[in-house]
């Protein structure tokens, strides 16, 4: 079994224009595997479009692996403030459709937002056996659900954790499907509506009976 390459960065810039240009090879990574996907996103392609070298590209991250989980803990952190931030206040009191419409949305959109660089690193951490990376990403979207179904007092739901565990899967696999597949789909308001007929028609089967 071949071993795995270390997806970790090498060292954490501290200094002002470390981090800028930290900054610019991870946004140039990103564009790259936009524009050329997957395979045209060379470590020197990326350290010319960031305006570095090769060496001071590998001085902050090992590998291109490192690399490109760089790019994906980005992407993650922006897809879950744009989760957090469709919830609202009033998460726990507010028409359980709205709630669920605004989280199923919130996921697609997303998605949506750049189908090209999602699909891109779907294939790359898959390749590169980034399993950890994987569970730490629905950890963190499931943590999240949980917190909202476990608020709602109009579900009872007997194990929050759980339901939590397979919705993040259902709505991230059907968004999955469809970045790699049928990206058309992400634009058309019937597939959002479809998405969200599923969660509810399955959070009304898990009702806690009541009395």
């Amino acid at each position: 079994m071949p071993r795995r390459r270390p997806l970790n960065p090498r060292r954490t810039p501290k200094q002002s224009r470390s981090r800028v240009t930290v900054d610019a090879i991870i946004e140039a990574t990103a564009q790259l595997l936009r524009d050329r996907g997957p395979d045209g996103a060379t470590t020197a392609r990326i350290a010319q479009r960031a305006g570095t070298s090769v060496g001071s590209l590998y001085q902050y991250f090992p590998t291109r692996e490192a690399l490109i989980a760089a790019v994906a803990t980005r992407h993650l952190d922006a897809v879950t403030a744009t989760l957090a931030g469709a919830l609202g206040p009033d998460a726990a009191t507010a028409p359980l459709h709205d709630v669920v419409t605004a989280l199923v949305t919130a996921a697609i959109a997303a998605h949506a937002a750049d189908p090209p660089l999602h699909a891109a690193l779907v294939t790359e951490l898959a390749r590169a056996g980034a399993t950890d990376f994987a569970k730490e990403t629905h950890a963190r979207l499931e943590t999240l659900v949980a917190a909202l179904l476990a608020s709602r007092a109009d579900l009872q739901l007997e194990n929050p954790a759980l339901a939590a565990f397979l919705l993040v899967r259902l709505v991230d696999g059907l968004t999955h499907a469809a970045v790699l597949d049928a990206p058309a789909w992400l634009a058309r308001p019937a597939f959002t509506a479809e998405v969200v007929r599923l969660v509810e028609r399955w959070l009304g089967a898990q009702r806690r009976p009541v009395g």
